[in-house]
């Protein structure tokens, strides 16, 4: 019996457009959230404007595919395993030294 083929036939399907609005979500939300924190309300209100727009430009072409992403499971396993291990490692908890940069 082979394990990485039961691994491999069990597959996590996400919707394109899911994906793609998880990841521009991910990179304007700290912009947005350095410009309140930094900037004059004014410029921070029309720059998370014309921002917020850009967006919703950009997202238009993905809510009209209806792709599908197919992820092995053994993947996801494996990243989060990788993840896990980073953190842990890292110093987080105290279960290594921590650094002090």
């Amino acid at each position: 019996m082979d394990v990485g083929k039961n691994f491999e036939m069990h597959r996590i399907s996400v919707k394109y457009k899911y994906l793609m609005t998880t990841a521009y979500l991910y990179l304007a939300i700290p912009i947005i959230i350095f410009y309140f924190g930094w900037m004059k309300s004014g410029y921070s209100i029309i720059l998370s404007a014309m921002l917020c727009i850009g967006l919703v430009f950009v997202l238009k072409e993905y809510y009209l595919e209806d792709r599908k992403i197919e992820i092995p499971a053994f993947l996801i396993i494996l990243a989060v395993f990788f993840a896990v291990f980073w953190v842990y490692s890292s110093g987080v908890g105290g279960y290594y030294p921590q650094k002090t940069d």
